[in-house]
């Protein structure tokens, strides 16, 4: 006899002979054509990934993300996922070292609000690089599904995930250098936009971010150029820390950048480019489709 139960977020398997589905905290497997369902185990199996049990970085000029100024030629000793010392720049320190002698080294962003099932997950891995690579190294979502919050987190604390340490309704990652960008067009001063998204992010979560001290997190942006002057220079960032670990730009954009050597042909000289879809009328409800809008949105943000 064929069992009835409840259940969400569904989704097909390949031969689409069964159906896979979520009923009160379990996974569960049932037969298209009807039967009794399964329930799948999934033991928690993962680990926090290990970072280099020291790194150096040799910084020429360094913001804490608290203080006004910047300190110059100095080293962040990184032990672990935390920062363990910041002092004056010192020859012969053990680990692994990270040249950061004619850039500045700041905090790692905080993107305090964003909602990625709203965007789509069309970006898939693309997305947790994409924050890494302008300098966004936390985020924060105020509401979305929470298997999907969970699944993020261990992703990404795994190391099976490369994203920032949490897991927009705008674009990803570059809106909040867009809001930076408002905050000093619109009367703040480089410092004060700068600290709403690290050192008041970071009190505001009550998490150790958002400032190079001992003890913090070690979060990391190295840029080139001068933040606390032009704003804009926050996002020219050349390589990030996250719970240690570093990456360069490159690394994080490589996959992308060539089409792989396997799977999908490339097209063929002379293939036929269709012409884009048109705007779904239903659209017209709502402003935010608006083109006007959207144009008006640029312009507000970062004209000038």
């Amino acid at each position: 006899m064929d069992q009835v139960e409840q259940g969400r977020a569904g989704s097909w398997s390949g031969d689409s002979k069964h159906l896979l589905h979520l009923n009160n905290g379990r996974l569960r497997l049932v037969p298209a054509q009807g039967g009794r369902p399964r329930t799948v185990a999934v033991p928690p199996t993962w680990t926090a990934v290990r970072p280099p049990a020291r790194t150096v970085v040799h910084a020429g000029r360094m913001w804490d993300g608290v203080r006004r100024e910047v300190r110059r030629d100095v080293d962040i000793v990184v032990e672990g996922h935390r920062i363990r010392a910041v002092e004056p720049h010192a020859e012969g320190r053990a680990g692994k070292h990270i040249d950061a002698r004619d850039r500045l080294v700041m905090p790692g962003l905080v993107d305090m609000h964003h909602h990625r099932e709203m965007q789509g997950y069309a970006y898939g891995d693309r997305q947790g690089r994409l924050w890494l690579s302008l300098g966004v190294t936390t985020t924060r979502s105020p509401g979305r599904p929470a298997y999907h919050m969970v699944e993020e987190r261990e992703g990404t604390r795994s190391g099976a995930r490369i994203a920032p340490r949490y897991a927009p309704i705008d674009h990803a990652a570059v809106s909040l250098h867009m809001n930076l960008r408002a905050m000093v067009t619109y009367g703040f001063t480089p410092y004060e936009a700068l600290t709403t998204a690290t050192s008041l992010a970071g009190e505001t979560l009550h998490e150790d971010l958002g400032r190079i001290a001992p003890g913090m997190y070690a979060d990391l942006a190295v840029v080139d150029g001068e933040p606390l002057t032009d704003i804009k220079d926050a996002a020219n960032v050349e390589q990030v820390l996250v719970s240690g670990i570093a990456h360069t730009v490159d690394s994080l954009t490589r996959p992308f950048v060539e089409p792989p050597a396997v799977g999908f042909p490339k097209p063929t000289p002379g293939s036929t480019v269709l012409p884009p879809v048109p705007e779904h009328p239903a659209n017209d409800a709502f402003w935010w489709h608006g083109h006007a809008y959207v144009e008006e949105a640029r312009h507000a943000c970062c004209s000038g």
